[in-house]
């Protein structure tokens, strides 16, 4: 299972299972709906707080992605405490 989408059910506070049903009555017609707009909630957010890990500092030239997966993980933990 992708580590992200992980993430997502985590700080939803369910399993992928309940987070798939929860999205497909959410999200009629395009289920992954709520996990592509979370995860660009976040992309925004990690954006803010470190602009070096894109290219020129452009939103959407994301090349350290080792340095992204870190940062959702330690972020989407603090929000489970």
């Amino acid at each position: 299972m992708n580590p992200r989408y992980l993430n997502y059910c985590r700080v939803h506070g369910r399993t992928p299972d309940e987070q798939h049903a929860h999205d497909e009555v959410a999200w009629p017609g395009g289920r992954m709906t709520g996990f592509i707009s979370w995860m660009s909630q976040q992309m925004r957010a990690f954006h803010a707080a470190h602009p070096e890990a894109f290219l020129g500092g452009k939103f959407h030239a994301l090349f350290n992605h080792e340095t992204w997966d870190r940062w959702l993980d330690a972020t989407t933990t603090k929000l489970e405490d």
